[in-house]
C-alpha cells in the first residue's frame, strides 16, 4: 500500500502539472489571439503595410481591401482617433485606384469635428496632395472635391476660379492645426500670382511679396519643429514646394536649386517606400524643368541623369497595378497644353519642349504617350475623361 501511495502520488503531481500548464498555455495563447485580433492591433498592421509598402512589393489593392473590412466589421468598437486615421489612410491608398471614392472619404474625415484636427488636416493635406498629383480629369476639382457639405463653398466664395479654391482649403487646413505642406502651398499660390500678372503695379507686387513671405516664414518655423519627426516624404515635398516658390517668385536660382536638391535627398532617403517613389517622380519633372530654363547647355547632362529612371520605367512593359497613371497623366497634360498655367506655370507645354531638346528619347517618349492607352486594365482606366 505504501508502495502504491508513493508511486501514484507523484503521477498525479505531474499530471496536476501538466494540467496547469496546458490550461496556462490555453489562457496565455487565447489573450495572445485576443490581442493580435483586436481591430487596434489589425489597424496598426495595416498602418505599418501602408508606410512600407516599396515599388516591388506595393499592392494597395489588397491595403485598400483589408482597410475597407476592418472599417466595416469593426467601426463601432474603433477608437474615433483610429477610425478617423483608416479613413485618410483608405482615401489616400484608393486615390490611383477610385480617385472620387477615396476623396469622399477624406472629405468626411476634414469636415467631422469629432475627428482630431490632427487627422482631419492630414485629410486635407492628402486632396491637395491628389491635385497636384492626378490629371486624369481636368474637372475632378470643380465636380467631386468642392461639392457637398465643408467644401461646395470654398469653391463659390472663390468665383468658380479652382486654384483660389485650393488656397483656401489650405488656409482651412492652417487653421485646424497650422502645418507644413499648408503653409507653403499658400505661398505658392501668392507665387504664381506675381509670376503670372508681369504688369502688376509694384504696390501690389509688393503686397503680394509680403503675404508669400508670410506664410513662408511661418512653413519655416514649423519646418524647424518638426524635420527630426516627419517621414522624409513630407520634408521632401515641403522642400520642393518651397524651391517652386522661390523659382516663381523671382528668387535666387541656386536657392531654388538648393531646395530641390534637399528634396531629392529625402526623396531617395532609405527605406525607399512607394510613398517617397510617387512623389519623386513629380518633383524630378519639376527640377529638371527648372533646369531646362536656366541653361540647357549646362544642366543637360544632370538633366539627362534625372530623367533616365523615369525614361525607363515608362519605356518598360508594367503589369497594370505597378502603373504610375497620374504621372503619365502629367507629362501628357502638359504635352498637350494649350495655356502656360496647365497643369502648372512651372511645368507646361514649354517645358516639355525644352526637355524634349535636351533629352530627345525622352521626348519622343511622351509623344507616344496615349494616357487611356495606359491606363487599360488599371482601376482608373473607367475614370479616365
Amino acid at each position: 500500500m505504501d508502495f502504491m501511495d508513493n508511486t501514484v502520488e507523484p503521477q498525479k503531481n505531474r499530471l496536476m502539472v501538466v494540467v496547469s500548464l496546458a490550461t496556462l498555455a490555453l489562457v496565455v495563447g487565447g489573450a495572445w489571439l485576443y490581442y493580435y485580433n483586436r481591430p487596434e492591433q489589425k489597424a496598426s498592421r495595416i498602418r505599418e503595410q501602408y508606410f512600407s509598402a516599396t515599388p516591388d512589393n506595393v499592392d494597395f489593392f489588397a491595403v485598400a481591401k483589408n482597410m475597407e473590412k476592418l472599417l466595416a466589421d469593426s467601426s463601432p468598437s474603433l477608437l474615433r482617433e483610429t477610425e478617423a486615421e483608416l479613413k485618410a489612410f483608405l482615401g489616400d491608398s484608393l486615390s490611383e485606384i477610385d480617385r472620387r471614392r477615396g476623396t469622399e472619404l477624406l472629405k468626411e474625415v476634414a469636415i467631422n469635428p469629432q475627428y482630431p484636427n490632427v487627422l482631419r488636416v492630414k485629410a486635407l493635406t492628402y486632396i491637395a496632395d491628389h491635385y497636384g498629383l492626378d490629371f486624369t480629369d481636368q474637372n475632378f476639382a470643380r465636380d467631386i472635391t468642392f461639392t457637398g457639405e465643408g467644401f461646395e463653398h470654398l469653391l463659390s466664395e472663390s468665383g468658380g476660379d479652382v486654384e483660389l479654391a485650393m488656397r483656401k482649403l489650405n488656409e482651412w487646413s492652417n487653421t485646424l492645426l497650422p502645418n507644413l505642406t499648408a503653409n507653403y502651398r499658400v505661398a505658392l499660390w501668392y507665387a504664381e500670382e506675381i509670376h503670372k500678372n508681369a504688369a502688376l503695379q509694384d504696390e501690389e507686387k509688393a503686397e503680394l511679396l509680403e503675404k508669400m513671405r508670410a506664410y513662408l516664414a511661418e512653413g519655416d518655423k514649423i519646418l524647424e519643429q518638426v524635420k527630426q519627426t516627419h517621414a522624409p516624404v513630407r520634408l521632401a515635398i515641403a522642400s520642393a514646394l518651397k524651391a517652386r516658390i522661390v523659382d516663381l517668385s523671382e528668387g535666387d536660382p541656386a536657392e531654388a536649386d538648393k531646395f530641390f536638391r534637399f528634396a531629392m535627398r529625402e526623396y531617395s532617403r532609405q527605406p525607399f517606400t512607394v510613398l517617397q517613389l510617387v512623389h519623386l517622380a513629380n518633383d524630378g519633372l519639376y527640377y529638371a524643368a527648372f533646369l531646362a530654363r536656366q541653361s540647357q547647355e549646362e544642366q543637360r547632362q544632370r538633366i539627362i541623369d534625372m530623367l533616365e529612371p523615369i525614361y525607363v520605367y515608362l519605356s518598360t512593359p508594367q503589369s497594370p497595378e505597378k502603373r504610375n497613371v497620374r504621372l503619365v497623366s502629367l507629362l501628357v497634360a502638359a504635352r498637350d497644353s494649350a495655356t502656360s498655367d496647365y497643369p502648372a506655370l512651372d511645368f507646361n507645354k514649354s517645358d516639355i519642349d525644352r526637355i524634349s531638346n535636351i533629352y530627345p528619347e525622352f521626348g519622343q517618349m511622351i509623344d507616344t504617350l496615349d494616357l487611356k492607352l495606359y491606363a487599360k486594365d488599371h482601376p482608373a482606366e473607367a475614370f479616365i475623361k
